[in-house]
């Protein structure tokens, strides 16, 4: 889910070799996200590399992997409707 935003963020942003932590200041501009925003996608950061480069795996259950999906939904969403 992670990698569908960070290549979306590649296309908003016309960087395709930057990574999600690199475009999220331009995309987030880019797709017009209030200041709140700007802090969801932060943690979302934050949360999504704890998997990705982290150690040892967090482990969640469903309804937390659930809501990572639809956040991940609703950033896609955002950059659809914005740009």
């Amino acid at each position: 889910m992670y990698e569908s935003v960070e290549a979306l963020s590649q296309i908003v942003t016309e960087r395709p070799g930057k990574d999600l932590s690199a475009n999220a200041e331009l995309f987030l501009k880019k797709i017009r996200a209030s200041e709140s925003y700007k802090k969801i996608l932060k943690e979302y950061l934050t949360y999504a590399n704890n998997f990705r480069h982290g150690g040892e795996k967090p482990v969640v259950g469903e309804p937390e992997a659930e809501s990572f999906i639809y956040l991940t939904g609703l950033f896609v969403r955002l950059a659809i409707r914005e740009v």
